[in-house]
């Protein structure tokens, strides 16, 4: 993250999850996308977090 100030301890993870689904004759799929970025190595952070932790998701479902 150069060129952001503050940033580079924060890790992000993204992970991608799709469901295939049939309604009728039609059929559809379902896509998840989460990024979650933390202040810690480890992202999320194990229960309970430590001391400082922050943490902030943001969620996307996109049906095609």
């Amino acid at each position: 993250m150069n060129g952001l100030p503050g940033l580079a301890e924060f890790t992000i993870v993204v992970t991608c999850h799709s469901n295939a689904y049939q309604e009728g004759a039609a059929a559809y799929r379902v896509y998840q996308l989460v990024a979650t970025a933390c202040n810690n190595a480890n992202c999320p952070a194990a229960t309970p977090p430590p001391v400082g932790y922050v943490e902030h998701q943001q969620v996307a479902r996109i049906q095609l």
